[in-house]
């Protein structure tokens, strides 16, 4: 009998998984014609602390501070947020990590984003408006 439950609670995980893929990729169908939705968290790794937005596109809001410009880099980007991985420019060469990382979906597509910059300003430099930064 002990062999029976050893066997079925694989199966009911992996099932578990599955179900939380599936709905994972039905949630774009789901949100009600938005545009888009992106989950934005922004870890500062020497303080470890975290901050989390929530951008919602077309229409544009959600938690995000600046949602209107956010969701018009993102659309320039067709949604590719490999383009905010490093500045266009120099940036301050400070140590002070900064973990972003994106889940969501734009135009039905998934996006998934995650990288570390080394300080805040770096950060700001290549992926504002888009990750919220004091810096501009």
């Amino acid at each position: 009998m002990s062999i029976l439950r050893s066997l079925a609670r694989p199966a009911a995980v992996t099932a578990a998984v599955l179900a939380a893929a599936t709905l994972g990729v039905a949630a774009p169908a789901q949100a009600g014609g938005l545009e888009g939705e992106l989950r934005i968290t922004v870890s500062d790794i020497q303080r470890g602390t975290s901050e989390y937005y929530v951008l919602t596109c077309g229409p544009d809001g959600g938690s995000h501070p600046t949602p209107r410009d956010a969701c018009a880099n993102l659309r320039d980007l067709n949604g590719d947020l490999d383009a905010i991985r490093e500045p266009g420019r120099p940036c301050v060469k400070l140590w002070s990590p900064r973990h972003v990382e994106i889940r969501g979906y734009f135009h039905d597509q998934s996006v998934y984003f995650d990288h570390e910059y080394p300080n805040a300003h770096c950060m700001a430099m290549a992926a504002s408006p888009i990750v919220p930064s004091q810096w501009r």
